[in-house]
């Protein structure tokens, strides 16, 4: 095609319409966004938006041809008038070209500079883009209506596919060449939007998972567009030329060129084949063939695919429902083959277990499960794999707690712990509090997937569930002590905050039926107490307080102790010796109260029988008394009888007794005298005696003797 301004002013009328088009497209997706909360329209409307700028750049670029041209005709309408004429202009004929020469300078400086923009602007979007995706690519997407988020991509798609794949086929004459760059912007819009298309359409029907996975990959496809640009632009830089080089611009995109022509893909497969062959395959029967049977072969494979929807697998550990044009038929399908209506007609849901992480709920995973056991963390998180040691002091490192506010500690007492209505008749300071990091862990079993499904959207259900059940725990510890809390009151603790959830859960439940028979939402299984402990700046005060509370309990356990060694020792036992007190207690209000004789008597043998049961050392006591006592009170008693017989002797005959008394008395009283016995007729008697100690001798002989009569 001849490149005259008529060819260049058409071609400047085709990218004002492709500008038109890229810009609503553009608006349109930044306004579904807005309105639909969508982060990934978000960014393909930024892609859009910055493709204005290519559109604007060839619509300049071939205005600019178009004045070339003019100006080169009106050149030439000179050169051929007569040579008089002629000859006024020939020496300025090259300061007349302006419009030439404003040409070549946009060609080596606009060009290249709307390049590099579009290039940065792509790169810088899409950075920021990608950032924010990380942080939201977990939470689910909230959208006002996905039929229209479906219907805008997909019209937008549409209209820029049809567009490029025109602009694309003006692009292949020689003067409409760097139509191309356009056709490639628009190419790339459609590329995002069939993306986007294809995610809300598969969260239409299923699950969210690939649309919330898009606020990443839309970011990072523009990076890519965006340093492909400066690519080629540094390779446009320094690739030779020839003077009937085709222009080509820096945004024009080699790889998105193939989605605005795809028919460049079979042609270039098909040379490259020839060429490795040696022959052209193209011409030959086989080529012709498959040319015409490929579209009517992939079209039965389509409708093959279509078909196999109506084959459903549901996994041993999943329950289903089967919903038909989005109403539910059957609430609870188990697992096994099932046969339905093809897709869109019928459709199998499984509810997500979607796995988080952290307090801001962050999703690690999304795994098609119903009937495992899932878990929800409440409170803190475990402490780092890295942390050898889980102690106050490191326990939180590389891990965010989540601190619950607590009662301080109980006042302990000699006697042991105050009780709580006396602990609060006493005066403390307003506003006293205490904070504790606590692992709480919630394990919860899918029984009904139809109201489990019922309950909310993707990854609201388990937030619904979440904070729900953070409630209760929240109002649970708030009137929860420390001491029970670090102490054995954990479990009591766990099972009326396990109690809590179940109630709660079961006004959850979205059907009127299993509500008003008491079937909470999701089962709950489990609810723990784990991993309590301050906060890591005061942990060491925190320690030195249970140190000292718990040297304060062992003086107490001491002493007890010897209380209890003192009335074990004097009494045998101590719950006897505690009796005894008593007894002795009681003993003394008698006497106090001018009670009978009779009464403290019987009191006091009532203690006495006590004392004597219970062992010790006052029974001890107690019994070594009456024995003496008794041995007294007989001996008395013998010598009482003895006075007796004595008397009755003496009366019987009194010469007798006398006589009897003084022979014993004097017998006593001369039993070791030596006597002797003489005469008195005879005078002068000499008595001669033997001086020398005989006793010992007699006394061994006499010890003997007796010794022998006693064997």
């Amino acid at each position: 095609m001849k490149g005259d301004y008529l060819s260049y002013r058409r071609a400047v009328s085709v990218s004002l319409l492709g500008l038109m088009i890229q810009a609503v497209v553009g608006v349109a997706m930044l306004i579904a966004a807005v309105l639909g909360h969508d982060k990934a329209a978000l960014s393909t409307s930024f892609y859009t938006l910055v493709g204005v700028l290519g559109w604007l750049t060839l619509a300049i670029m071939f205005d600019q041809h178009r004045r070339e041209r003019i100006e080169a005709m009106q050149a030439e309408s000179l050169a051929s008038a007569d040579a008089a004429s002629s000859s006024v202009f020939e020496e300025g004929a090259a300061d007349l070209r302006m419009a030439a020469n404003r040409l070549r300078t946009m060609q080596r400086l606009f060009v290249p500079a709307m390049s590099i923009l579009i290039a940065l602007l792509m790169i810088g979007l899409g950075i920021w883009r990608f950032i924010e995706g990380q942080g939201k690519a977990g939470s689910a997407i909230s959208t006002l209506d996905r039929g229209w988020s479906v219907s805008i991509a997909v019209g937008a798609a549409f209209m820029c596919f049809v567009y490029a794949r025109y602009v694309a086929g003006m692009a292949r004459n020689r003067v409409w060449s760097t139509l191309q760059g356009g056709a490639s912007l628009a190419a790339g819009t459609t590329v995002l939007c069939a993306l986007l298309a294809i995610g809300h359409f598969i969260d239409l029907f299923s699950t969210d998972t690939l649309l919330r996975q898009m606020q990443i990959i839309i970011p990072v496809l523009m990076i890519v567009f965006g340093v492909e640009i400066l690519m080629s632009f540094v390779l446009e830089v320094y690739r030779p030329r020839r003077a009937d080089d085709v222009e080509r611009y820096a945004f024009e995109s080699r790889a998105l060129g193939l989605v605005a022509a795809p028919d460049r893909v079979a042609r270039s497969v098909g040379e490259a084949i020839s060429y490795q062959l040696g022959t052209d395959i193209t011409s030959s029967w086989q080529h012709k063939l498959l040319e015409r049977v490929a579209v009517p072969f992939i079209l039965l494979g389509g409708l093959v695919l279509w078909l196999l929807t109506m084959f459903a697998v549901v996994q041993p550990h999943q329950r289903g429902m089967l919903l038909r044009f989005g109403r539910v038929v059957n609430p609870d399908i188990g697992p096994g083959l099932h046969i339905k209506m093809p897709w869109p007609i019928d459709s199998i849901v499984i509810p997500d277990h979607i796995i988080q992480d952290r307090d801001d709920l962050m999703v690690e995973h999304v795994i098609k499960s119903t009937t495992g056991i899932r878990d929800l963390k409440l409170g803190a998180h475990k402490p780092s794999s890295t942390v050898n040691a889980a102690l106050w002091s490191n326990s939180d490192v590389g891990v965010t707690p989540f601190y619950f506010v607590v009662q301080p500690a109980a006042t302990i007492s000699a006697f042991g712990i105050v009780d709580p209505e006396e602990e609060a008749t006493r005066s403390r300071p307003d506003g006293t509090f205490s904070l504790l990091s606590i692992e709480v862990p919630l394990r919860f079993a899918v029984r009904d997937a139809e109201a489990f499904e019922m309950l909310g959207e993707g990854g609201q259900r388990e937030l619904i569930l979440f904070y729900t059940a953070r409630r209760v725990i929240l109002e649970e510890l708030g009137s929860a002590r420390v001491d029970q809390l670090l102490g054995d009151g954990r479990q009591e603790i766990a099972d009326r905050i396990l109690r809590g959830v179940r109630q709660k859960y079961i006004e959850l439940n979205p059907i009127e039926s299993q509500r008003a028979q008491g079937i909470p939402v999701v089962d709950v299984i489990y609810v723990g107490i784990q991993g309590v402990r301050p906060p890591k700046e005061s942990s060491l005060a925190f320690e030195q307080v249970q140190e000292a509370e718990q040297k304060y309990l062992a003086l107490i356990e001491n002493a007890r102790g010897k209380a209890r060694s003192t009335l074990i020792e004097a009494a045998g036992d101590e719950t006897l010796a505690r009796a005894i007190v008593a007894e002795i207690e009681v003993r003394k209000q008698l006497a106090n109260s001018g009670a009978s004789a009779e009464e403290i008597i019987e009191q006091d043998q009532k203690i006495q029988r006590l004392v004597e049961t219970a062992g010790g050392n006052n029974a001890q006591a107690l019994l070594k008394a009456a024995s003496d006592r008794w041995v007294t009170h007989m001996a008395a008693r013998a010598r009482a009888e003895n006075y007796l017989g004595q008397v009755d002797s003496y009366l019987a005959s009194p010469l007798y007794y006398t006589a009897s008394l003084y022979l014993d008395a004097l017998g006593d009283a001369l039993s070791k005298a030596r006597i002797y016995i003489v005469d008195d007729s005879k005078a002068n008697v000499n008595i001669t005696q033997d001086m020398s100690e005989t006793e010992a001798t007699a006394d061994i002989f006499d010890s003997l003797s007796k010794s022998s009569q006693a064997n």
